[in-house]
């Protein structure tokens, strides 16, 4: 890859620090891919992943969508999920989807992220045309609810079936499973496994 090449690709495709989050252009992808090259090395230093792998183990639906007291457009999960969201919609070349995300909502009913500290906890992905679907590939958030910042044709359009949330943790071997009366706690062993 030449310098100048180089350089565009890092304008069109960044990934921050893994809590900051992801962009994604992906009106560039098949250019970025047609001048990829392999790395030769070296790889000495490279460490495979130690312990069991991070997969995907729950898809979860999105329960509702709501205004907050400031106008932002806000959608709900229903319950803490460490992972990352999955959108699909549709859209032409330079659209922009642009989330953020929160585990929490202030005591106004506005969306919270103070708990972050300087995390930017920020999804962006630049659409190409047509139907899309997409997740992020390099990061992943605790969170509860995301902020619809910017929508093709605006958030107004945004509807519940647009984006998945996707729960992610260890591959563990189950050894044991509890359940109780009250579901409150049910919900609370489901919450740490």
């Amino acid at each position: 890859i030449s310098d100048e090449t180089w350089k565009y690709a890092e304008s069109k495709v960044r990934f921050s620090e893994i809590y900051d989050g992801e962009i994604y252009d992906a009106s560039y992808e098949s250019t970025f891919d047609r001048n990829a090259v392999c790395f030769q090395g070296p790889s000495d230093t490279l460490i495979p992943q130690q312990g069991e792998e991070i997969r995907e183990q729950e898809h979860i639906a999105a329960a509702r969508i709501f205004t907050t007291p400031k106008g932002e457009t806000v959608i709900d999960f229903g319950q803490e999920v460490t992972g990352y969201v999955e959108s699909t919609l549709e859209g032409k070349t330079g659209d922009v989807l642009d989330l953020s995300f929160a585990e929490v909502m202030d005591k106004e009913g506005n969306f919270y992220t103070e708990n972050y500290r300087s995390a930017k906890a920020q999804y962006r992905y630049i659409c190409c045309d047509g139907k899309q679907t997409y997740k992020p590939k390099l990061t992943f958030w605790g969170f509860r609810y995301i902020r619809v910042n910017e929508f093709p044709g605006g958030t107004d359009k945004v509807t519940l079936d647009t984006f998945t949330a996707i729960a992610v943790h260890s591959d563990m071997k189950r050894t044991g499973y509890f359940s109780c009366s009250n579901t409150k706690l049910n919900k609370l062993f489901s919450n740490i496994i």
